[in-house]
């Protein structure tokens, strides 16, 4: 939807683009209460936006994993 942010180098409002990401989290349990393995894909479309002026973000980020417990 509609936004704004604060340019600091001129202390003006300046209109932000929406955007929408789109993310996928899956999990599994190999072992009862001791081992889960999980995918985690966020911005899946390495869609291109600012939430911040003057930051970068994060474009497509894959993590994969296990949680082990004793």
């Amino acid at each position: 939807g509609k936004r704004t942010d604060t340019d600091f180098n001129t202390f003006t409002q300046i209109p932000l683009d929406p955007f929408s990401l789109f993310g996928i989290y899956a999990s599994h349990e190999l072992l009862q209460d001791r081992l889960r393995v999980f995918l985690n894909l966020d911005n899946m479309f390495n869609t291109e936006f600012t939430e911040v002026i003057g930051f970068s973000t994060r474009g497509r980020n894959i993590r994969l994993g296990f949680n082990l417990q004793f």
